[in-house]
């Protein structure tokens, strides 16, 4: 007779061990094992020829991608629970120029049957399968972690090339999704130079679809942005390894041509008379000298502003989109196709704006010392006193009143020097300035200008670095129409030091104003992507319609400036 076990209370207990939390198990659709589907995807994937049926699409163009449906036999509630097990994951928020999403570690450290069940269906069945249809020798390595969209998240044009990543995939775990939900699998035709160019096709994400494709010289994708305030975007994603390929040298964009100071051309009727006194450029430059950065805020005069901004905003204006998509993506407009904005453009490139510029900031911009300490023509008599900040208030107008709120900033040095400003005002060639780069030899001077329209999908990347400085630069943004800019929206430049994360600055579009920094050749930028929560022009009419139905509280006829859908600037880069 069997004899059975007793448990610590005295209690029988069955011969058989008390039961464990059950493993799980995942298997591949049958389908995809079937012989005839694995020699047709072969066939196209290796011959580059499209193929379409019930289980599975292959797009040959603009490289080879596949998207295979029902990927998994979900028997009982495999697919659920996978999906309950990824959300209750630990998610780190990734943000930088290129994406912003939230991402697990990878799987093999992550908790879950299920979890553990998908990544042993990967190392095995999915593995021999992609090296049968694919014929590419992959190692025993995979990488793969979880990933989160949600709204307002995007992965921008890249091609996934890193050392031994063959075939990148990714499973979906979405509820079900749209086109207009955005999130789709962006892919991208290449140019003669072999950088992304088009979109080609847009995969719509699917639940229990895997998706894969080679990495290749031309494999240039993205994360179209998540638009859905409802909706996540959850999924499986990572790379196969085997033997890397030989990469060429990448291509180098030619230079954008540079261009010394223009002469002849007079400053006083544009800019803001305040910025001509000397106490008011000691304090700018005390600050720039201190935090190497500064935001001249109602920089030109209001009726200079409005007529640029009138001559952006017009209809039919020549605008151009630029890329590449892996470098930058936003609109720009010759400065010779307006005479208004080449006016403006020649205004910010003159000798003069150089003059004035060294004196705010003390860097070399003047070839010749003695036009940098010559007194510039004061526009208006009396004191001045303007704090350039970063977080000070935007403002059209030119009033001094107006200019000394904007001039509170917090910096009690700055205050401590007020009194002392008033005793100067008639004298800036101190010793002091005229030493200021006596240690820096004087060279050309040069500039870059171009005049840019921001939009909802405009970005620039870090390595789209135009004319990185030798040794040190000024970039200087002066804004049109950016009332009221949200951060939460995007469009601010963001400077960080090369091979760091950690950002050094950021410069928010502000309406009138001008944003200098001082840039040297260790520290990259980069214009964060604008994504859909900056408001559209219908979203802009709803306001001021809801406006126009409520009370009216206010008094006078001054009105709050609401937030556009766009800005533009032009942006100048000056070269000691």
């Amino acid at each position: 007779m069997s004899k059975s076990k007793s448990g610590s209370d005295g209690s029988s207990a069955p011969l058989a061990k008390k039961k464990r939390r059950a493993g799980r198990a995942v298997e591949m659709n049958d389908a995809f094992l079937e012989e005839t589907l694995l020699s047709s995807m072969k066939k196209s994937i290796r011959k580059r020829k499209s193929l379409s049926n019930d289980n599975a699409k292959v797009f040959s163009s603009p490289f080879i991608c596949c998207s295979l449906r029902d990927f998994v036999t979900d028997k009982g509630t495999f697919i659920k629970d996978l999906r309950k097990e990824v959300e209750d994951l630990p998610f780190v928020a990734k943000i930088n120029d290129l994406y912003s999403f939230q991402q697990t570690d990878d799987i093999r450290n992550c908790p879950g049957p299920c979890l553990e069940a998908f990544r042993k269906l990967l190392g095995t069945k999915v593995l021999n399968f992609l090296r049968q249809v694919t014929g590419i020798e992959l190692s025993d390595r995979v990488d793969a972690t979880c990933s989160k969209y949600e709204d307002g998240d995007t992965l921008l044009c890249h091609d996934d090339e890193l050392e031994g990543r063959r075939i990148a995939f990714i499973y979906y775990l979405v509820p079900e999704w749209t086109d207009t939900d955005g999130g789709c699998l962006d892919l991208f035709s290449v140019d003669e130079h072999g950088q992304p160019d088009q979109i080609v096709e847009s995969i719509v994400p699917q639940p229990n679809m895997f998706n894969f494709f080679p990495v290749t010289l031309d494999s240039f994708h993205q994360v179209a942005e998540v638009r859905s305030a409802s909706r996540t975007r959850l999924s499986i994603s990572g790379w196969f390894y085997g033997e890397p390929f030989h990469r060429p040298s990448p291509y180098m964009e030619p230079e954008p041509p540079l261009s010394g100071p223009l002469t002849g051309v007079t400053i006083q009727d544009w800019v803001n008379k305040v910025y001509f006194k000397p106490a008011v450029q000691r304090k700018i430059r005390k600050r720039f000298e201190k935090h190497s950065e500064a935001q001249l805020h109602a920089f030109l005069k209001p009726e200079k502003y409005d007529e640029v901004s009138r001559a952006l905003e017009a209809a039919g204006t020549p605008w151009k989109w630029q890329g590449p998509a892996n470098k930058r993506h936003f609109q720009s407009l010759a400065t010779s196709s307006i005479p208004l904005v080449k006016e403006c453009a020649e205004i910010l490139a003159s000798e003069e704006m150089f003059s004035l510029l060294a004196k705010l900031t003390g860097m070399n911009l003047a070839e010749d010392k003695s036009i940098e300490d010559a007194p510039l023509p004061d526009a208006a008599n009396g004191a001045g006193n303007v704090a350039a900040s970063s977080s000070a208030c935007a403002n059209g107008d030119d009033s001094e009143d107006e200019m000394l709120m904007c001039a509170d900033d917090g910096d009690e040095e700055d205050e401590d020097d007020d009194n002392s400003d008033e005793e100067d005002d008639d004298d800036i060639s101190d010793d002091d300035e005229d030493n200021a780069s006596e240690d820096a030899p004087l060279g050309k001077p040069t500039s870059q200008v171009s005049v840019r329209h921001w939009s909802p999908g405009c970005y620039t990347l870090m390595h789209d670095l135009e004319n990185q400085p030798r040794s040190m630069a000024l970039d200087a943004q002066l804004f049109f129409k950016a009332e009221e800019w949200e951060p939460n929206c995007g469009g601010f430049t963001c400077y960080v030091a090369k091979g760091e994360d950690e950002e050094l600055l950021s410069i928010q579009p502000m309406t009138n104003s001008l944003a200098l920094v001082c840039r040297d050749n260790e520290t990259m930028r980069f214009i964060k992507y604008l994504n859909h929560l900056t408001p559209t022009p219908e979203d802009q009419q709803e306001e001021d319609d809801a406006d126009e139905d409520a009370p009216d509280n206010t008094t006078g006829s001054s009105q709050t400036p609401k937030k556009g859908c766009s800005f533009f600037d032009i942006a100048v880069t000056y070269l000691e």
